[in-house]
């Protein structure tokens, strides 16, 4: 909650926490105010306020013009740079693992710093849930293979067998990953894999 505090008070933002209908994690009124689902875990408040701050600080959406496409867009890129900033995040990424880019920045998920870390240390990002996988994507211009090479899928099985994190590096490959209970049933692995040359 200090992330939220901290956030309300620097861009001078009211906040309220209430039940919303399934699937609604928030939204903003343009009196400087947002609703956020009371329910959602610490994490996902965060992102929420992050992304419906954006829509305000971005001027987007009204009763003349709804929000578009690409104003989701332009406000989930502003709400990653809000949460992690990228004056301190860029040097980071290149400095500490997954693991301790998440004891610098707690307030953010697991998800959030790997997809940003990947946005500034280009590497191949794999994220499974309950053991399907749900992404897999790299910036341009790496080559994002379909297929799990075969330290990704040393890490993942090892990940699987209880672990909470993992890490091998081969023949110019390093590969990490991390083993996060995201509660609701969903038990998450994510993997990033680059070159050493990297």
């Amino acid at each position: 909650m200090n992330f939220l505090l901290e956030m309300t008070r620097r861009h001078d933002i009211e906040l309220h926490l209430k039940r919303l209908a399934d699937g609604v994690r928030g939204y903003s009124v343009p009196e400087r105010t947002i609703v956020i689902d009371r329910d959602l875990s610490e994490e996902r408040m965060n992102w929420t306020f992050c992304h419906e701050l954006a829509h305000l600080l971005l001027k987007h959406g009204s009763a003349e013009r709804p929000v578009s496409a690409q104003d989701e867009k332009e406000a989930h890129e502003l709400a990653q740079n809000l949460l992690l900033p990228p004056e301190t995040f860029r040097d980071d990424a290149h400095r500490f693992s997954l693991p301790e880019l998440k004891a610098h920045y707690p307030h953010a998920s697991w998800e959030v710093i790997a997809r940003t870390r990947v946005r500034y240390r280009p590497a191949i990002l794999t994220i499974f849930d309950n053991g399907r996988r749900t992404l897999r994507m790299a910036p341009a211009p790496i080559n994002c293979p379909t297929r799990l090479h075969p330290l990704e899928k040393a890490i993942k099985q090892t990940l699987e067998s209880g672990e909470a994190t993992a890490e091998l590096r081969d023949d110019g490959m390093h590969v990490e990953g991390v083993f996060v209970d995201e509660g609701r049933d969903i038990r998450r692995i994510i993997l990033i894999a680059e070159s050493e040359e990297s």
